[in-house]
């Protein structure tokens, strides 16, 4: 098929916004007309397009329910969160792998089932370094505040870490709390009683005992 031809057609196909039974069966069809040349593009075309759009929540739905059902089921926590923004190059890959394939129990799929498990820390932000970064530096301001000694600026600077601390939503093995920084809590609990932070330190300390 002429070039100008094929893409006229993939380009039909991509303006539908969702996934529909007949989607697939469409693809198929286009890998199969597409000339050897074509198909590396082809794949690429589409796999992007279908991934910028899977990505924001509007069109999402549709695309979730595909990668949860049949032979997906038992991995579609993984397939799930694929589906944000940042994670749109893994499901590109992962919507080549999968689109293109046979068969949804094909070589292609299991891949793509792979390449989900792996990317899935990234995914949900597992040791995603700032935040990490974030708690630590929380944590070494609790550690050398000294109360006795305090001033407004280093006030706020410990509210600041009492809240990083408090709301945080901790995705890593590695040790936050170290002994220090959980007995200066539990210090900071009495001292700072009176205070507008007594309450949020009572609530870091808590918190800190849940982590540690």
């Amino acid at each position: 098929m002429k070039d100008r031809d094929f893409q006229s057609q993939v380009d039909d196909l991509l303006k539908r916004a969702y996934w529909n039974s007949r989607y697939s069966s469409e693809i198929r069809r286009l890998h199969n007309i597409a000339t050897e040349k074509q198909k590396p593009r082809l794949k690429k075309t589409i796999s992007e397009a279908v991934a910028v759009k899977a990505v924001e929540p509007s069109h999402s739905r549709s695309y979730k329910r595909f990668l949860s059902s049949g032979s997906f089921a038992p991995y579609s926590i993984f397939m799930r969160a694929l589906f944000v923004p940042h994670m749109e190059k893994e499901l590109t890959e992962v919507l080549k792998l999968v689109l293109f394939s046979e068969s949804s129990t094909s070589t292609g799929s299991r891949k793509a089932v792979e390449l989900a498990m792996k990317a899935y820390p990234k995914a949900i932000g597992w040791n995603e370094p700032e935040a990490l970064q974030a708690l630590k530096d929380a944590v070494t301001v609790i550690e050398s505040y000294d109360h006795d000694q305090s001033t407004e600026t280093s006030l706020n600077e410990l509210k600041s870490a009492f809240e990083l601390l408090v709301n945080a939503e901790v995705k890593t093995s590695a040790e936050i709390i170290s002994i220090r920084c959980y007995s200066q809590l539990s210090r900071l609990q009495v001292k700072l009683q009176g205070t507008d932070l007594h309450d949020l330190a009572t609530i870091a300390y808590n918190r800190a005992c849940y982590l540690i």
